[in-house]
């Protein structure tokens, strides 16, 4: 499994992802049963270069990663391996890392926990330049700092499409869907509202947090 792993991510959409995908929903708790002592004496060291081979911190992570019940650990992990952070504020998910536009970052892990929340906040956050993201299907809602997309902006999202198809590959914000914005950051409108506090955080303290976070 950790070899499949090696060439794949269980969050990804390409074949080799939904395979990987697959197999691990049919061999986790086998893996979760697996002796430990047992297995580790079974780890071969590699001899050759760029040989494929199972490393400990391999076979720990996929530990891991198996006596976890918790969706949002397997993408944070997966992320991990993409030096980004994500962290979970006050009901709101929050990405770190080394990267120059939160939009697509933002969009893509909104994507990504919206597979297994019903509602998401994300808030991805880099060098002072920051996107905050709140999807429950249909509605996507959006602002950023100045240097970006500043303003809320939401969208009404077809059933095919999702943050990460509608956010992505544009210069700006698409028009597409758009069904109310630009408005100030502390002018929260109605759907932000809503869903905000569907997901448990109060509408009156986001702006604060977002700027607090963003700086």
């Amino acid at each position: 499994m950790e070899l499949l792993l090696s060439e794949a991510s269980l969050t990804g959409g390409a074949p080799q992802d939904l395979l990987a995908a697959r197999t691990w929903r049919a061999v986790k708790e086998r893996v979760a049963e697996a002796e430990t002592d047992i297995a580790a004496e079974l780890l071969i060291p590699p001899r050759l270069a760029h040989a494929h081979v199972l490393s400990r911190s391999g076979w720990e992570r996929l530990l891991d990663l198996a006596h976890s019940n918790d969706p949002v650990a397997l993408i944070a992990a997966e992320l991990a391996e993409e030096e980004l952070t994500l962290e979970s504020d006050h009901g709101i998910h929050r990405v770190t890392g080394r990267f120059s536009n939160p939009v697509p970052v933002a969009a893509r892990v909104a994507t990504l926990l919206g597979r297994h929340l019903e509602t998401v906040l994300v808030h991805a956050v880099a060098d002072g330049r920051w996107t905050f993201i709140a999807w429950r299907r249909p509605l996507l809602v959006v602002v950023g700092s100045r240097a970006m997309w500043p303003g809320w902006r939401v969208y009404r999202v077809p059933p095919s499409a999702t943050p990460e198809s509608r956010l992505i590959g544009g210069e700006g914000p698409p028009r597409a869907g758009l069904v109310a914005g630009p408005v100030p950051l502390e002018r929260t409108p109605a759907a932000a509202r809503e869903l905000l506090e569907r997901a448990g955080v109060d509408p009156a303290d986001l702006p604060r947090m977002l700027l607090d976070h963003g700086a």
